[in-house]
């Protein structure tokens, strides 16, 4: 019994040993044929999947191709439709630019050439009938008249300056200001307030010293100086005043400590300083003067005539044709002070 159980056991060993190796192989080949069947699949769907990013990526790149190229095209409208509205931008300044010019051109035209050409055309008429050695008079008169003025201006606006710069008080300032009221009043008014005083002094004078004449200081060339001098006395101070706005302390104090004082400071430090500003002030008053007439014409001398009294007598009379040559010669007479005030600008804006 032992001996047959044991022959059975062995038997069921080998039947189970055998089908357990016929199972193990046909797992083996159903394991393979999954294998070859899952590689199989994988590698169609890697295909499909290499074949849907192809297509993605043509996509997007034929998609960015027709994004760049509209927005290449909208950039060219863009700058087409900048560029057509910079030129019609252009094209309206250049036509309002070409108005303006041929409004101002007319007004130019209208106001000063024409005007002019007449003015020298009624001159060339009155030179044959009209011009003597009285045009010479009144010439050599305004200048020898705008001249002095100038002068005796001039050296009153340095001493008026060079108080307010060497003692800048408020009582010197209000004295400067009120010097300068003369060229606010009318010429007229300014001259019937200097004329009445120097007509009591006259009459005073006479009455002391027993003359027998009618006039000392009335009518004289003195009084019309002072005059003039009260008229534009503004003129020529603010050119002097501005020239000593220029000159420091310290300038002045390095010539003191030199040993330079008193009238030799002014000579040697302040002079050459304000050589500028006393130009352009002397000449600003010569053109003035030429041109003025009311105060002129009231306290003259007897005789005494300038190119601008004798326009107005020209003009008051209706003789516009003869009042052409005064003006002319005035003109040109005044062109001279005009050029060299020019060319002082030049030279002091150079240095």
């Amino acid at each position: 019994m032992a001996g047959g159980a044991a022959f059975g056991a062995t038997v069921d060993r080998g039947g189970l040993s055998a089908r357990h190796d016929g199972n193990a192989g046909g797992f083996r080949r159903g394991v393979c044929a999954r294998c070859r069947h899952f590689h199989h699949g994988h590698l169609q769907g890697l295909v499909r999947f290499v074949l849907a990013a192809g297509k993605t990526v043509g996509f997007v790149v034929d998609t960015a191709g027709v994004c760049l190229d509209r927005h290449r095209a909208v950039a060219a409208r863009r700058a087409a439709l900048h560029q057509q509205g910079a030129q019609r931008y252009l094209r309206a300044c250049y036509r309002a630019q070409a108005w303006l010019a041929a409004w101002c051109a007319s007004v130019l035209l209208a106001a000063v050439i024409i005007p002019m050409l007449q003015w020298l055309v009624w001159a060339w008429r009155a030179v044959s009938t009209d011009f003597d050695s009285r045009y010479l008079d009144f010439a050599s008169h305004s200048l020898l008249l705008a001249v002095l003025v100038a002068l005796v201006v001039v050296a009153v606006a340095l001493l008026l300056g060079y108080a307010r710069h060497v003692l800048p008080q408020r009582g010197i300032a209000v004295a400067t200001q009120i010097a300068t009221v003369g060229y606010a009043i009318p010429g007229t008014v300014l001259a019937v307030g200097v004329f009445i005083p120097v007509a009591w002094l006259d009459n005073q004078l006479i009455a002391v010293t027993g003359m027998q004449q009618s006039a000392v200081l009335k009518g004289s060339v003195a009084v019309l100086l002072v005059a003039l001098a009260c008229r534009f006395l503004s003129v020529g101070l603010s050119p002097v005043v501005s020239a000593f706005q220029r000159i420091t302390a310290s300038q002045v104090m390095a010539a003191r400590s030199l040993g330079v004082h008193g009238f030799a400071l002014l000579q040697r430090v302040y002079l050459p300083l304000l050589r500028g500003g006393l130009t352009t002030g002397l000449l600003l008053v010569v053109i003035d003067v030429l041109k003025e007439m009311p105060i002129t014409l009231m306290m003259r001398p007897f005789g005494w005539d300038t190119l601008a009294v004798r326009i107005f007598e020209m003009t008051s009379e209706g003789e516009w044709q003869r009042a052409a040559l005064p003006a002319v010669l005035l003109v040109a007479a005044g062109l001279l002070p005009v050029l060299i005030l020019d060319r002082t600008g030049d030279s002091a804006l150079h240095e």
